[in-house]
Parts: C-alpha cells; sequence; structure tokens
C-alpha cells in the first residue's frame, strides 16, 4: 500500500487496494493469523462525526466507559 496524508484524522490510501479487498478497521488487536473472524461490513467515520458519537462526559458519582 501507498499512504498518503491524514485528513479529518483518516489515512488517505493512494494505491494498494481496491473496491473488493476486505480491510480491518476495529478488533485488530484480537485477529490473530490463522484465527476466524466474523466479518461483517462497517463504515469508518471522520474524527468530527466519531467524536460527536460519543456521549457526554460523567458527571461526579458516575463512571462511562466507551467502545472502541
Amino acid at each position: 500500500m501507498v499512504l498518503g496524508p491524514v485528513v479529518d484524522g483518516l489515512r488517505i490510501v493512494r494505491s494498494g487496494l481496491n473496491a473488493r479487498d476486505r480491510i480491518i478497521i476495529g478488533g485488530a488487536q484480537a485477529a490473530m493469523p490463522g484465527s476466524s473472524v466474523q466479518v461483517r461490513a462497517g463504515r469508518i467515520q471522520p474524527a468530527q462525526a466519531a467524536e460527536a458519537a460519543l456521549p457526554a462526559p460523567a458527571t461526579s458519582g458516575e463512571a462511562t466507559f466507551a467502545a472502541r
């Protein structure tokens, strides 16, 4: 792959992928060579859209956990 700049928190891929390629967009830490994975469609969002989707900060006495 030939990578380009980062725009809105997303890396531009200049070449090396085609429209039918599948890539990991989440949970790469759990993907081990030779293991089975569950394939599902996903969408990568620009940084501003991802930040807007996060819950509001916790107030005193509350704990929140964001899934990534």
